[in-house]
């Protein structure tokens, strides 16, 4: 096994949806038959270092299936990747059942919250779709307009789940389903020496936290990670060529 591993966000940090392609980028990802994901040729090409050097570990909140959508270079698919927000581990493309197990019994107790809430976002009309997402958390998708920030604050109050923001989305997570948890376990199941986690949002927050060298995009970001070894990504850089271009230049220096 790898003795480092590379914990990678997807969306906005390894690839962009169809808003923000550029001329001669690579589509990764279809949506019923629509171009949805890509990445830049830079990045695609470095992406096949990556998975010779080190240990690509994507962690996402996408469910299984939005995952699965992703088309990686030949012979580029990460063996392991963390979905739904660390919920459910894919091995191999393969649910992982034992890890299913273990996040079946953190999520039960908050399975009928989880509905109810629900079914009060549904009756408002701010709200354009709201699912419980393979039946680990919910998820809002707010109307464009809406203070998505006004709306996370009017219920934290009212939940024990905890409540997240990201653009327009609303996530509301079972304690212990968090990118930052799903991580330390996994590094622990691998034994892996070294972690380098890639993130560019608050959900991200948990993840970058454990991290023995942290990527972001911001200093704003960096600032909410005290005490974490950071890198910031030069304005006008790439993303995502700076993530996978520092993880192949700290290979080099070894």
């Amino acid at each position: 096994m790898s003795r480092m591993i590379i914990a990678c966000d997807l969306d906005n940090t390894l690839l962009y949806s169809y808003k923000h392609k550029l001329p001669n980028d690579i589509c990764v990802e279809f949506n019923n038959g629509k171009k949805q994901g890509f990445m830049s040729p830079n990045a695609y090409a470095l992406l096949r270092d990556i998975i010779k050097k080190g240990f690509l570990l994507p962690v996402t909140t996408r469910s299984v299936e939005q995952y699965r959508r992703i088309q990686w270079p030949d012979g580029c698919d990460p063996q392991y990747a963390l979905t739904t927000n660390g919920a459910i581990l894919l091995k191999n493309s393969l649910i992982d059942d034992d890890w299913l197990i273990d996040s079946k019994n953190e999520v039960t107790p908050y399975l009928e919250e989880m509905t109810d809430l629900q079914s009060l976002l549904l009756a408002q009309d701010k709200y354009i779709r709201c699912r419980i997402v393979d039946n680990m958390y919910l998820f809002a998708y707010c109307r464009k307009g809406v203070n998505i920030e006004e709306c996370r604050q009017e219920h934290l109050v009212r939940t024990s789940l905890t409540v997240m923001a990201s653009g327009q989305k609303l996530y509301f997570f079972p304690p212990n389903i968090s990118k930052g948890t799903a991580v330390r376990k996994i590094r622990c199941t691998l034994a892996a020496e070294k972690l380098i986690c890639a993130g560019d949002s608050n959900i991200d927050i948990s993840m970058l936290e454990q991290a023995d060298l942290a990527l972001v995009p911001s200093r704003y970001l960096a600032e909410r990670l005290e005490g974490v070894n950071t890198k910031i990504c030069e304005e006008r850089t790439s993303f995502s060529e700076f993530i996978l271009q520092t993880v192949l230049d700290l290979e080099t220096e070894k």
